[in-house]
C-alpha cells in the first residue's frame, strides 16, 4: 500500500529527497533574500521578461506538485501525505518536488475533522505564507496567484470526474470540491476564502468560463494563450 501511494505521488513529480542532498527548503524561500534569488534564477531559466511573470507561471506548477496530489489522495484513499514547508525543496530542474522523510508523512483522513486539519495545514501553514512571500518579492498580485492555484484545482477535479470514477470516489470528489469552495477564510489563514470565486466544477459538458486574471503564459516560451485566457490577440493589438 505504501509503495503504491509513493508511486502515485511520483506521477506528480514528487519524490523522497535523495540522501545527502542539500537544498533550499520552501520554508527558506519565504525569506525575501532567498526568494528573490530563486525567482531570478527561475526567470532566467524560462526566459521570462520579469520576476512577476516568472512567479505567476511558477505557482501554476507548484500547485500541481503540492495541492493536486493531496486532493487526489484524499478522494481516493481518505488520506494524504503532509507537505511541511521545512521538509520540501525543489530540484534544480524546478519541476521535481523533493520531500524529506516522505514515507513517514502519510496521515489518515477518514473523518471530516481530520480532512479539514490536513487542508488547513496545507493552505494556512504552507500555500498562503508562500504566496504572500512571492507577492512581496515579485510584486505579482494575490488575485493572479490564487486564480492560478484555482485553475489547477478546477482542472484536477474536471479530469478526475471525466475519468468515470466509482460512485463513492465521485461523491467524495464533489464533496471535497464543495468544501474548498464554501470554506471560510480560516482554512487559508485569510479574512475570506481566496479560492471561492475562482473555483468552478464543470464536468457536465458546459463551456469553461474565462479566467478573470491573466497568468502571462503568452509572454513566455511558445507564447501561447491559455484556453481560458481573458485576453485576446485582437484586444492586445488594440492596446499596442
Amino acid at each position: 500500500m505504501k509503495n503504491r501511494r509513493l508511486e502515485e505521488l511520483s506521477q506528480f513529480n514528487v519524490q523522497s529527497r535523495p540522501s545527502g542532498q542539500e537544498a533550499v527548503t520552501v520554508e527558506n524561500l519565504s525569506i525575501n533574500e532567498n526568494s528573490r534569488a530563486f525567482f531570478t534564477a527561475y526567470m532566467n531559466k524560462i526566459q521570462a521578461p520579469n520576476l512577476k511573470i516568472a512567479a505567476s507561471l511558477f505557482i501554476k506548477h507548484y500547485a500541481r506538485v503540492t495541492i493536486v496530489p493531496t486532493l487526489a489522495h484524499l478522494a481516493k484513499e481518505n488520506g494524504a501525505f503532509r507537505l511541511p514547508p521545512a521538509q520540501i525543496s525543489l530540484a534544480e530542474n524546478y519541476k521535481t518536488l523533493y520531500v524529506r522523510d516522505l514515507d513517514s508523512l502519510w496521515v489518515d483522513c477518514s473523518s471530516e475533522a481530520s480532512r479539514e486539519q490536513l487542508l488547513s495545514e496545507l493552505f494556512a501553514q504552507h500555500i498562503t505564507p508562500f504566496l504572500k512571500a512571492i507577492k512581496e518579492t515579485t510584486a505579482v498580485s494575490h488575485r493572479i496567484l490564487w486564480e492560478n492555484v484555482a485553475v489547477r484545482i478546477n482542472s484536477h477535479y474536471r479530469k478526475m470526474l471525466k475519468a468515470d470514477p466509482d460512485k463513492e470516489v465521485e461523491k467524495q470528489l464533489i464533496a471535497d470540491f464543495n468544501f474548498l469552495k464554501q470554506a471560510d477564510g480560516r482554512l487559508f489563514h485569510c479574512n475570506d476564502n481566496p479560492l471561492s470565486s475562482f473555483l468552478q466544477l464543470e464536468h457536465d459538458g458546459t463551456p469553461l468560463k474565462q479566467r478573470r486574471t491573466c497568468c502571462f503564459n503568452y509572454l513566455v516560451g511558445k507564447q501561447e494563450y491559455c484556453t481560458i485566457c481573458p485576453l485576446t490577440k485582437t484586444a492586445l493589438n488594440q492596446t499596442d
